[in-house]
């Protein structure tokens, strides 16, 4: 049932990062640890942790030279070097079927581990899978079946996206079916806990189906679950969980929160992508949503109260949106001691190949941090013209914050990569301005209310649109020129605005320009 195979690693001497000096460079190489556990197929990490000792464990899955799928499974020292006391060589290669993928990894008791994903004889009918690892990376053969438990999750191809541990040691095991949401907790040993919802299982269904992507225990052992509803398109649903497993309907609207991002006739596309909870009781959420008649998808963050409903002291009535001209991926939450919020994923800006490392900053008010990066926007690039994305964001210490995920450099293989930033960020890449472009100036700046603006540029483009942003992101004001305007001059009316910054971004064919103009 397990296989262990060795793969050629092929580890970056020297990383060619492009503007690698936005990562720790004491960590792994210039910042980056990158795997390639097969140089002629694809390997990706989905999720990490950080151990008491702060060494790091990430997890996902690797194409075999079969052209089928195993867990992958890598520890590192806290530097960013492999340990080699872990696996083979600080790897483990998990073959439980044909296909089997890690999603998910917490720390257990006594140094152990478990892994969370799925497995089958084929990637359209697989079933949640739960592995426990010793510290030093052998399967505990003392848990489940030969150290795995395995089970459908309902009706066809299922999945344990989320484990987390309560205080009792029991593992609860977060996932779907084709349908509805699903909760298994189990033993010690891995044996489903009886007296949890039927036999261990609890099950939440609806009038269309339901998934969990993210779940956050709170402190009294309710569970918060988080994921999509998918009536026509996906939409925003968070349940509650009481302590025997069923269904807390005190919670939201008779237990359901649903929210829909509809602000135009022909409907959005959105899910919980991860969900946290803060140390006051509210539920966080994080993803991103896309509308139908747009080719944009943007940003979100949004707060609920202890009872399900929408935070209105967070952003917008409890929601903030970032506007972008491109796709954005929001796939974590991170929310520092300092009670910031980083939303962390990547982003493709209009136009450009590729896409970038992204983190969004802003505070536990719902506005955003516009030192932060391009108006509260930072983007991190692996390698120039790749496509790279972050799927889980730790922090290892107060000042340093780790970041994992895959990314695909230029005519290569996906590969996976765990990366270090600090606080402070040298020469960062704007989120919205490719370097490449010749800059432009706002004249006058500070601008008085009853002025024009006029925008100077030092090269000429082909202006295709324009937008001005508020500090929190919001878009108060945008024209759509169609790349008409190739001229070195440009004249707005901002009579209107009110005194503040703002943050004015040009749309090009040769990609995006954006400088701060501040009304006085």
């Amino acid at each position: 049932m397990k296989r262990w195979l060795l793969y050629s690693l092929a580890f970056l001497s020297s990383l060619s990062v492009f503007g690698q000096e936005q990562f720790d460079s004491t960590f792994a190489t210039d910042g980056v640890f990158i795997l390639d556990a097969s140089s002629d197929f694809d390997d990706y990490f989905f999720d990490m942790m950080v151990l008491p000792d702060q060494k790091i464990v990430a997890v996902g899955y690797v194409i075999s030279e079969s052209g089928q799928s195993d867990m992958l499974v890598v520890k590192l020292e806290e530097d960013g070097t492999l340990d080699l006391s872990f696996g083979e060589d600080g790897i483990v290669i998990l073959d439980i079927n044909p296909w089997d993928q890690a999603f998910t990894v917490v720390p257990y008791s006594d140094g152990k581990m478990v892994i969370g994903g799925r497995s089958g004889a084929m990637s359209s009918s697989t079933q949640s899978c739960v592995v426990m690892l010793q510290a030093d990376g052998s399967i505990d053969e003392d848990f489940g079946t030969n150290g795995v438990f395995q089970t459908a999750l309902g009706i066809g191809s299922s999945s344990a996206n989320v484990v987390l541990i309560d205080g009792d040691n029991h593992i609860l095991v977060g996932g779907n079916s084709n349908f509805d949401m699903h909760v298994y907790k189990l033993s010690p040993t891995g044996e489903p806990v009886p007296d949890y919802g039927v036999n261990g299982l609890s099950t939440t269904a609806f009038v269309y189906p339901l998934s969990c992507t993210d779940m956050a225990l709170q402190p009294n052992g309710e569970l918060v679950l988080g994921g999509k509803a998918n009536p026509f398109t996906d939409d925003i649903v968070v349940v509650r969980l009481l302590e025997d497993g069923s269904l807390d309907e005190d919670f939201g609207d008779d237990g359901f929160f649903f929210y829909d991002f509809d602000l135009s006739i022909y409907g959005s596309d959105e899910s919980v992508e991860s969900i946290v909870l803060d140390e006051s009781g509210r539920i966080w959420l994080g993803g991103q949503t896309r509308y139908f008649d747009e080719s944009d998808s943007h940003f979100y963050v949004m707060a609920l109260d202890e009872e399900g409903n929408l935070d209105v002291n967070f952003g917008e009535e409890g929601v903030y949106r970032y506007p972008t001209i491109g796709f954005s991926f929001g796939n974590d939450l991170l929310i520092s001691e300092e009670q910031e919020i980083l939303l962390a994923g990547g982003f493709l800006g209009g136009g450009s190949d590729g896409g970038d490392l992204s983190l969004l900053k802003l505070d536990t008010e719902g506005s955003i941090d516009a030192s932060y990066g391009n108006n509260g926007l930072q983007l991190y690039g692996l390698s120039e013209g790749s496509i790279d994305r972050i799927f889980s964001i730790q922090a290892q210490s107060e000042d340093k914050r780790l970041v994992a995920g895959f990314y695909r450099p230029s005519g290569g293989n996906f590969a996976s990569f765990i990366a270090r930033i600090g606080n402070e960020v040298e020469d960062p890449i704007s989120s919205t301005q490719d370097l490449a472009l010749p800059p432009f100036m706002i004249s006058p700046n500070p601008v008085g209310r009853q002025q024009n603006v006029i925008l100077i540029s030092l090269g000429e483009v082909s202006l295709q649109r324009w937008q001005l942003f508020d500090t929190n992101g919001r878009l108060v004001h945008a024209q759509t020129l169609g790349g008409e305007i190739q001229t070195q001059e440009l004249t707005i009316d901002i009579s209107f605005l009110e005194p503040g910054l703002y943050f004015l971004q040009l749309e090009t064919e040769e990609g995006q320009l954006t400088e701060k103009l501040v009304v006085e």
